[in-house]
């Protein structure tokens, strides 16, 4: 069953926000400075936070979370998988970053600038 809920446009300092109220039902204040997209934007995010009954729930973080998420939660085991696969990127990606900074440095030294070059390449092309 669908709550009953309401709806305001004002002018306000955030897109959304939405509050239940006493008897139940819900109110949906949206931002009258967005334009038609942005408020049906805001209004489909808040209504996702009601039909997932977000105002029984304690975590705020895990809230918002899933209410900006199109995916699904993952299992804990496939979590820590892809923080390890991201941790193994990143050490590599460094890695690549201190042999280019020895390249840079390399260059430098021996008078290649790339301040003209960039900005001769910015106003005249390559």
């Amino acid at each position: 069953m669908t709550p009953d809920v309401n709806v305001f446009l004002l002018d306000m300092d955030v897109n959304e926000a939405v509050t239940e109220n006493a008897d139940g039902s819900y109110s949906i204040f949206i931002n009258a400075r967005l334009n038609d997209d942005g408020q049906l934007k805001a209004y489909r995010h808040a209504m996702k936070h009601i039909e997932s009954h977000d105002f029984e729930k304690y975590n705020v973080q895990i809230i918002e979370n899933v209410a900006h998420s199109d995916t699904e939660p993952i299992p804990a085991d496939k979590f820590l998988e892809k923080i390890e696969q991201i941790r193994k990127d990143r050490k590599r990606i460094q890695r690549q970053m201190k042999r280019y900074q020895k390249k840079i440095d390399f260059m430098e030294r021996h008078g290649y600038d790339f301040y003209k070059i960039a900005s001769d390449r910015y106003y005249y092309g390559e």
